[in-house]
């Protein structure tokens, strides 16, 4: 995984996604540059969590949207 260093909105998202999902994940890389990050995954040295406005600067990089959950009514 290539991750944003801590205090980017992204990155907070991603931990408390991760979190959220009781899901452990593990980061070969940790950047603080957006091209940086789409150079490693370019490359096919991991992956990255983008928002859709970065993500559009890469047109080249594949794509896979996350759609969000409804709540659960209980």
């Amino acid at each position: 995984m290539v991750d944003f260093t801590q205090g980017w909105a992204i990155r907070y998202a991603v931990d408390r996604a991760f979190r959220a999902a009781s899901v452990e994940r593990v980061t070969a890389f940790e950047v603080n540059d957006v091209v940086a990050a789409a150079e490693l995954v370019r490359n096919d040295l991991g992956v990255c969590i983008m928002s859709k406005s970065i993500a559009d600067r890469f047109p080249d990089l594949s794509r896979y949207p996350f759609d969000r959950h409804a709540l659960n009514a209980r």
